[in-house]
């Protein structure tokens, strides 16, 4: 029975994983608006809530240091450029690689 689920179930099930993985990468990168929008503020009170976005937009458009939260914003592109190609590399098939 555990022959099968690994063997059958798991492969067939890939582009559905490939496909939730990357939604869920890309959603986890959108939930800074969800204390912006709770708050009415970008930054939250102490913190409380201070995701990498809301760090990004506090800084160039509240701070205005462009260069910083550029900088910012790449290194966040670079970390979610690995996440995806880790996705890929565990949930792609084998023809794509």
């Amino acid at each position: 029975r555990l022959q099968e689920v690994f063997y059958i179930t798991i492969p067939s099930m890939k582009p559905q994983l490939l496909f939730s993985a990357v939604m869920t990468i890309v959603s986890t990168l959108k939930a800074g608006s969800i204390s912006t929008q709770l708050t009415g503020m970008a930054i939250t009170p102490q913190y409380a809530g201070h995701l990498i976005i809301n760090h990004i937009d506090d800084y160039a458009f509240i701070r205005f240091q462009l260069g910083y939260a550029s900088s910012i914003s790449v290194m966040l592109l670079i970390v979610s450029y690995f996440a995806m190609r880790f996705a890929y590399r565990l949930f792609g098939s084998k023809e794509e690689l």
